[in-house]
């Protein structure tokens, strides 16, 4: 805290004590009803610990918008028109504060995982997952932890696979080799 005003993400004084802030989240996604239903799922099951601040439908709206309110951490859908959500994350990225990016998602093509990884994506967060398991993950993200759910793991272990170089010098492929050398350095930092 510095003159009285909080961090961002940390803690804020009360005069009695220090009580969390709550995290500050964009959401943006394409379909509307996506921002407006998980608006509604994280500013009710977070109690007070996550603050919507804005939601977009496309990349360009957020990355302008983000630049202005400064949230915590966004939400990014990958599908969108104009600027996706991974060109979206890499711009974000480059703001500062930059903002974490959790990309929402709930099927992703092959290459999307690695993609947004590279572009600063620190974590996955399903469409269909529960409401505790978001608010998990949004807070796991803040407290400097990756967040990969099961899936993105096995996506990104299959996809570089197939993009990188297998430790034996032979081409990337699906096989059992390139993913066992693959899991271990990737995987292991990012379950929770």
């Amino acid at each position: 805290m510095s003159g009285g005003k909080p961090e961002r993400g940390g803690l804020t004084g009360s005069g009695t004590g220090l009580e969390p802030k709550p995290i500050r989240v964009s959401v943006i996604d394409d379909d509307p009803m996506i921002c407006q239903a998980m608006s509604l799922i994280l500013n009710d099951y977070s109690h007070g610990r996550i603050e919507v601040v804005s939601t977009s439908t496309d990349g360009e709206t957020c990355v302008r918008r983000a630049a202005e309110e400064k949230p915590d951490v966004v939400l990014m859908d990958i599908a969108m028109p104009g600027v996706d959500g991974i060109e979206a994350t890499r711009l974000l990225r480059s703001l500062s504060p930059a903002p974490h990016v959790l990309i929402l998602t709930s099927l992703s093509p092959s290459g999307t995982v690695e993609r947004a990884v590279e572009a600063g994506a620190e974590g996955f967060v399903s469409k269909t997952d529960a409401a505790d398991d978001i608010i998990r993950r949004i807070i796991g993200v803040c407290e400097g932890a990756p967040q990969f759910n099961t899936a993105s793991q096995k996506q990104l272990i299959d996809d570089l696979s197939v993009t990188r170089p297998r430790a034996d010098g032979a081409a990337g492929g699906a096989g059992r080799s390139a993913g066992a050398a693959v899991s271990r350095p990737v995987v292991e930092p990012y379950q929770s």
